[in-house]
């Protein structure tokens, strides 16, 4: 009974192991260096904002294109906030995501 135990505990740990090897590594890193993750955290940052600061300017010229007809706007707007525009329903779960922090 304890060598079939073995065997089934050995691939669930090994493919834990392959599945996540970089997050280990990562830690024992930052623990080393402290800087590092303050580092790897800015990077992370500074890359989000970019991408959000992308995602809204397109959606501000989407909608100056769209100044012209009221009825547009307003049928942006709204696929906008309900969510049905494929364009921007990407941004709005990112927005609720980092406000709930799932």
């Amino acid at each position: 009974k304890a060598l079939s135990k073995g065997k089934t505990r050995l691939p669930i740990s090994s493919l834990s192991k392959s599945l996540f090897p970089p997050l280990p590594l990562l830690l024992s890193l930052t623990q080393r260096l402290p800087f590092l993750g303050l580092i790897i955290l800015g990077l992370y940052s500074v890359i989000f904002s970019l991408i959000l600061f992308t995602m809204l300017l397109n959606l501000k010229i989407d909608l100056k294109c769209l100044k012209s007809q009221r009825k547009g706007v307003v049928r942006a707007a709204s696929n906008f906030l309900s969510g049905r525009d494929e364009k921007y329903a990407d941004l709005l779960g990112l927005i609720w995501r980092l406000g709930f922090g799932i």
